[in-house]
């Protein structure tokens, strides 16, 4: 016995597809944010950036799109909107699988060494939605193998529409569109991309982050805290014995964040304009302290200073995020 669904039940079962990709994407959106923006592959070619940044905003956007259809209230008595919402339903899947197709291509670029992870193949349910759209809406005056479309308007609802499909080789067809078919199909397909994407990026990453962790997470450790600390009273309390302290502590935090430095470039981060503004400001510190910038006065010192502590915070929260993010996985 077959049992008809209710607009509720549908709903239900779309919509708790479409959270777990939601979900997904918000992961693959850290995953990038936090390691894969600073490696020198997306660095240096800035189209592979910008690539990543559309494809995974197109991601997210038709996420909400399609929910926002499947939370619609549909309204059968306006033809014109029935031919919109189905426009772009059907568009909003195909852009969605495009993006997702061009983040598997651009992350072979990212990952040359681990390219192979990142091999796709469209599966045969998106085969079939992209097939329905470029019958349907993307090219129902006559696609390439000379198959023409018609839509039976009055057949339009929001779960279902019959087509008269054309063809010199098959004649004419009648089928019927079951639009809750093609939207589950779609949502699991794509949640499951979105998760090998990011179970893929953080096998990487984590691999990355294993082998180079005690050297990044060295700003972390020890005294380094005590040694910042000692840099302001060599600046505001500059006796001879506070100086003598505050440039040991300068080289002490010079030499960790060479090494953190060096650990950041073995992760695959070359290009770290943030960190270059932190070696300068070490370096004017240390010249101010022992008396080489005669010009310089304590005020503009506390500035360097200051800026010093803070981007100090910066890095070791990165460094305390990125260990959080693998040390449970």
């Amino acid at each position: 016995m077959i049992v008809s669904m209710t607009e509720e039940d549908r709903q239900r079962e779309i919509l708790s597809i479409l959270d777990r990709s939601w979900k997904l994407w918000r992961s693959l959106a850290s995953l990038i944010d936090q390691g894969l923006k600073n490696r020198k592959e997306v660095r240096k070619n800035p189209d592979n950036w910008d690539r990543i940044c559309s494809s995974s905003d197109v991601i997210n956007d038709t996420i909400r799109a399609i929910e926002s259809y499947v939370k619609s209230d549909y309204r059968n008595e306006d033809v014109g909107l029935q031919y919109l919402f189905i426009y772009g339903l059907l568009q909003a899947l195909y852009l969605q699988q495009d993006a997702v197709e061009d983040l598997f291509k651009t992350l072979r670029k990212c990952y040359p060494r681990q390219s192979q992870k990142f091999l796709y193949k469209r599966s045969n349910d998106l085969e079939e939605v992209r097939q329905l759209r470029n019958e349907t809406t993307g090219h129902p005056t006559g696609t390439r193998d000379g198959v023409f479309t018609y839509i039976n308007r009055g057949s339009l609802s929001k779960w279902h529409f019959e087509k008269l499909r054309s063809s010199k080789a098959t004649g004419n067809e009648f089928p019927s569109v079951d639009l809750f078919s093609v939207l589950k199909k779609q949502a699991l397909a794509i949640e499951n991309d979105l998760r090998t994407l990011v179970e893929k990026i953080k096998e990487i990453e984590k691999m990355c982050y294993e082998k180079y962790k005690d050297r990044i997470a060295v700003i972390t450790k020890g005294d380094i805290e005590y040694d910042i600390q000692t840099v302001a009273e060599g600046i505001f309390s500059p006796s001879e014995a506070n100086q003598f302290r505050a440039l040991s502590s300068l080289k002490t935090i010079e030499s960790r964040y060479s090494e953190f430095e060096a650990g950041m470039k073995e992760r695959g981060t070359n290009d770290f304009p943030e960190l270059d503004e932190f070696k300068r400001a070490v370096s004017v510190l240390k010249e101010y302290i022992s008396g080489e910038r005669t010009m310089m006065t304590e005020e503009d010192a506390g500035i360097y200073y200051f800026y010093l502590t803070e981007r100090h915070k910066y890095f070791k929260e990165m460094v305390e995020e990125i260990d959080s993010q693998y040390k449970t996985d």
